[in-house]
């Protein structure tokens, strides 16, 4: 190797693509826009997902809640983590992408609205619930590429990763309580565990659905887990200040 070889500088990590700028531009303008009411104290109570209210005409709360939150706080870290999850969906197909993100939407209010009685007094907000979708689904995409190209490093990373969310939403049904929950520093609302779980769930649910029938047996194991923990998610509470988090 000559020295002009050697000098050679290493191409820089390619950027998101141009048509995945605008998606998160979207994602964060519709989020931010649905939040102004914090600038001056007030919560959009009115697009957070209330049962009693979304069954009784204010139909677009089914579509809404992922966007509102009950902090600035709370917009941060939500927000902050679901575009850095959307970014690893970035090798797929736009459509496949949207699909995994209504998958997880609809999953995260699904089995609360199923299994919690906290829903139906606190009401659902934030981007938590199909955050945790989408890195599952994003970490067992990569995992199985992984696998496939025999690559050992990305598959332990990433499967691992994968592993993670599944413990952590297991523990939390299980157990009643978010992780971590007690290290925040803002208000992040009362927690309603189920909808983490649900979005791993409806994510996973749509990725084995798109993939070729003799790889979805790998899911399996992934849906029993959640079949078998979800009696456990009964969340009794009463009454409290709106909203839950999501």
């Amino acid at each position: 190797m000559n020295a002009i070889t050697a000098e050679l500088p290493i191409p820089p990590e390619p950027a998101a693509p141009p048509r995945m700028r605008w998606e998160l531009a979207g994602i964060a303008l519709a989020t931010i826009m649905c939040n102004l009411g914090l600038l001056a104290g007030m919560r959009s109570e009115t697009l957070a997902f209330l049962p009693s209210e979304a069954m009784s005409g204010s139909w677009w709360q089914w579509f809404t809640w992922p966007l509102v939150h009950v902090s600035g706080y709370h917009l941060m870290m939500d927000l902050t983590g679901f575009l850095s999850v959307f970014v690893l969906l970035g090798a797929m197909s736009v459509r496949r992408r949207w699909a995994l993100v209504a998958a997880s939407v609809a999953g995260s209010v699904a089995l609360p609205l199923l299994l919690s009685s906290t829903l139906h007094t606190h009401g659902l907000a934030g981007l938590s619930g199909p955050a945790h979708g989408l890195m599952a689904a994003a970490a067992l995409s990569y995992t199985l590429d992984a696998r496939r190209q025999n690559d050992r490093t990305t598959f332990w990373i990433f499967g691992g990763l994968f592993a993670g969310v599944l413990l952590k939403v297991t523990w939390e049904v299980a157990t009643g309580t978010i992780i971590l929950s007690p290290a925040h520093f803002g208000n992040v609302g009362t927690p309603i565990v189920s909808t983490h779980l649900g979005g791993v769930i409806g994510a996973l649910l749509a990725y084995g659905l798109s993939i070729p029938c003799k790889r979805r047996t790998v899911l399996r194991a992934v849906f029993s887990v959640g079949l078998i923990l979800l009696p456990m998610s009964l969340e009794n509470g009463p009454g409290g200040p709106f909203y839950g988090i999501g």
